[in-house]
C-alpha cells in the first residue's frame, strides 16, 4: 500500500478568514529578527566582506559583470552588486579619455555608509528563512501558533542571528534551503504540485549557487519526487531546473570554466588540509565538536536551552517518521548526510552549519506541538506552553541585548565590563596585558585590586589582554568552548570565531595561553611570557594542536 502523497492528511486546514489573519503572526519574528539585527550592522570588520567589495571593484574596473574569483559560487557577488546599484550614477565616472574608473568609485564602495547598506541587504534575504520556515509549517500543520513558535525558534537563535549580519553566503544558503523545503511541503500536499516541486529544484540550485555545498538541497527535492506519478519524468525536470538555476546564478561556470573548476579545487583542497586555529582532525573529532555546537549552541546561548529546543526536535523528527517516511526524508536527508561529510574536513567553520538551523526549528515547533497534543490535563498543557514561552522570550532578548551590545560598544563600556569582572573574580591572580592597561588609563578607571598585576608573575593564573595583542591572530584556537572567557560587543560568538576582529578582550588560564603562545610562528609576547620573547614556533597548531578544553 503506497505511502499518501498528503503528509499531513485532512486533520482540519484553517478557514480562509483565519488564515490570512494567521499571517500576521509572522510579523512578531520578522520585525523582532530584524531590528535586533539591524542595531547591530555596525560591527567592525569582516573578513568576506572586504573580498566581496574586492569583486565588485574588479566588476566595475573591468566592465564585467563576472567575479574575479569563483572560490564562493556568484550569488553573493551579485547581492553585492544589487546594493551599489543605487549608487551606480553617482559612483561611475569614467574617464572617457583613457577608459579607467577614478579612484572616487572605490572609496565610495569602501565608505561606512556601503558597508552597512550592503549588510542590510544581506540581513534582509537572510530574514526570509523566518519566512519561508513559518509558511513550511502552516502548509504542514495548518496550526498557525507551531508556524511561529518555528519562526520564533530561528529568531531567538544567537548563532542565526549575527550570520545572518555577514556579507557572507551562509545565511542566504540557509534561506535557499529554508526556501527549497517549504516548496517540498507545499508540493507534497494532496494532489501534488509540480510547479510547487519544480520552485524547489530552484531553490536548491540558488543554494548550490550560493556555496557549492547548498548543492545537497537537490536531494530532498529527488525524495518529494517520489510521490509524483511520474517520478523519473519529473526527477529529470528537476535536475534540469536545479542546474539552470546554479547556471543563471554562477554564469562563470561556463563563461570561465578554467578558473571556476580551478578555483572550487582550491577550496577542495583547502578543506582537506586544515586552516590555522580552526583545523581539526577528520572523523570522531570534527563530528563530536559540530555535535556540541549543534546541540548545546546551535539553538540557543545557553547550553540548557539549546538542550531542551533540541529534545523537542527529536520528538518531532520521531512523530514526523511515524506519520510520514517520505516528509521525514526530505527534512532529514540533508543533516544525514551533510554532518558526515563535513566530519571527513580538516577544516571547522561553524558558519559551515548554518543551513541546518530551519530543519531543527521545524522539527522543534513540530515536537512542542507533539507534546501540548499528548499533554491531558490543563497543568499539563500550562507547563508545557510556559517553558517553550520562557525558552522563546530568554531567546528573543539575549538577541536583542546582543545588538545593543554593538550599538552602544566602545572603549568606556568595554573599560566598565573588564572592571566589572575583576571585581566579581578576587579569588584568581590576573595579570592584565599593557594594551589593556592603556585602555583602562585612557579611560580614567584603574584596576588596583590586590588580584591584578601588570606584570608577569609566578602566581599568576589567568591572563586578561586583546586577542591580537602579541599573538598571530590567525592561530587563536577556534571551536574550543570554554577556553576563553570573552568581554566586549557580543558581534559573534568566540569561541567558535577566536580571530574576530571586533574590540574585545578575553581571559585565559595562564597554562592555555602559554600553549597557544608556544606554537604560534611568531609569538612577540614577551610582556607575558619573557622566556618565548623572539622564539618563533614550530607551526604545529596548524594540523589541529594545541590546548585542549574537551
Amino acid at each position: 500500500m503506497s505511502e499518501p502523497t498528503n503528509p499531513e492528511p485532512a486533520r482540519g486546514d484553517l478557514r480562509p478568514v483565519a488564515r490570512r489573519l494567521s499571517w500576521l503572526f509572522v510579523l512578531i519574528p520578522l520585525v523582532t529578527f530584524f531590528w535586533s539585527g539591524w542595531i547591530g550592522l555596525d560591527f567592525g570588520v569582516h573578513w568576506d566582506q572586504e573580498h566581496r567589495v574586492d569583486d565588485l571593484v574588479h566588476a566595475f574596473e573591468e566592465q564585467t559583470f563576472l567575479p574575479e574569483d569563483y572560490f564562493y559560487p556568484s550569488t553573493t557577488f551579485y547581492l553585492t552588486v544589487a546594493a551599489a546599484a543605487p549608487l551606480a550614477a553617482e559612483v561611475v565616472d569614467l574617464d572617457r579619455e583613457t577608459d579607467e574608473f577614478s579612484g572616487s568609485t572605490v572609496r565610495r564602495f569602501k565608505t561606512n555608509e556601503f558597508q552597512i547598506r550592503l549588510r542590510s541587504l544581506f540581513l534582509f534575504v537572510s530574514s526570509l528563512t523566518l519566512l519561508w520556515a513559518f509558511v513550511a509549517m502552516l502548509v504542514w500543520r495548518a496550526r498557525p501558533l507551531e508556524a511561529l513558535v518555528a519562526a520564533l525558534l530561528l529568531a531567538g537563535s544567537f548563532e542565526v542571528s549575527y550570520h545572518a549580519r555577514w556579507v557572507a553566503p551562509d545565511a542566504i544558503l540557509m534561506q535557499f534551503g529554508a526556501l527549497c523545503l517549504m516548496a517540498c511541503v507545499t508540493a507534497l500536499r494532496t494532489p501534488f504540485s509540480v510547479n510547487w516541486l519544480r520552485a524547489a529544484a530552484v531553490a536548491a540550485g540558488l543554494a548550490a549557487g550560493t556555496k557549492y555545498t547548498g548543492g545537497i538541497f537537490l536531494l530532498p527535492v529527488l525524495i518529494a519526487v517520489t510521490a509524483s506519478p511520474r517520478p523519473l519524468r519529473e526527477a529529470a525536470a528537476a535536475s534540469l531546473w536545479f542546474v539552470g538555476a546554479f547556471l543563471i546564478s554562477t554564469p562563470g561556470a561556463l563563461l570561465e570554466p578554467t578558473r571556476f573548476v580551478g578555483d572550487v579545487l582550491f577550496e577542495m583542497q583547502h578543506y582537506q588540509e586544515g586552516h590555522f586555529g580552526y583545523t581539526v582532525q577528520t572523523g570522531s573529532e570534527h563530528l563530536l565538536k559540530m555535535l556540541r555546537y549543534l546541540l548545546l549552541y546551535g539553538p540557543s546561548h545557553w547550553p540548557a536551552a539549546s538542550l531542551v529546543i533540541c529534545g523537542l526536535g527529536v520528538v518531532g523528527a520521531v512523530a514526523t517518521w511515524r506519520q510520514s517516511r517520505r516528509l521525514a526524508l526530505v527534512l532529514l536527508v540533508v543533516p544525514l548526510l551533510f554532518v558526515p561529510y563535513l566530519a571527513m574536513q580538516r577544516v571547522m567553520f561553524v558558519r559551515n552549519l548554518q543551513l541546518l538551523m530551519p530543519i531543527g526549528a521545524l522539527l522543534a515547533a513540530r515536537g512542542a506541538g507533539v507534546l501540548l497534543d499528548r499533554a491531558r490535563s490543563a497543568p499539563l498543557r500550562g507547563v508545557v506552553v510556559g517553558l517553550v514561552s520562557i525558552v522563546l522570550g530568554a531567546n528573543l532578548v539575549f538577541v536583542y541585548q546582543a545588538g545593543r551590545s554593538i550599538q552602544e560598544g566602545g572603549p568606556e563600556r568595554l573599560a566598565g565590563e573588564i572592571v566589572a569582572w575583576l571585581e566579581e573574580h578576587t579569588d584568581r591572580v590576573v595579570q592584565i596585558s599593557p594594551k589593556v592597561q592603556i585602555l583602562l588609563g585612557d579611560q580614567g578607571v584603574e584596576a588596583t585590586m590586590e588580584h591584578v598585576r601588570r606584570r608577569p608573575g609566578e602566581d599568576v593564573e589567568a591572563v586578561l589582554l586583546f586577542p591580537r595583542e602579541g599573538l598571530t591572530p590567525g592561530y587563536w584556537p577556534s571551536n574550543n568552548p570554554g577556553l576563553r572567557v570573552a568581554l566586549g560587543p557580543l558581534s559573534a560568538n568566540y569561541d567558535y570565531y577566536s580571530t574576530w576582529w571586533s574590540d574585545h578582550v578575553v581571559i585565559l588560564d595562564r597554562d592555555d595561553l602559554y600553549s597557544i603562545a608556544a606554537l604560534s610562528p611568531m609569538p612577540n609576547i614577551g610582556h607575558i611570557f619573557p622566556e618565548l620573547e623572539g622564539k618563533p614556533g614550530n607551526g604545529r597548531q596548524q594540523a589541529g594542536e594545541g590546548p585542549k578544553n574537551d
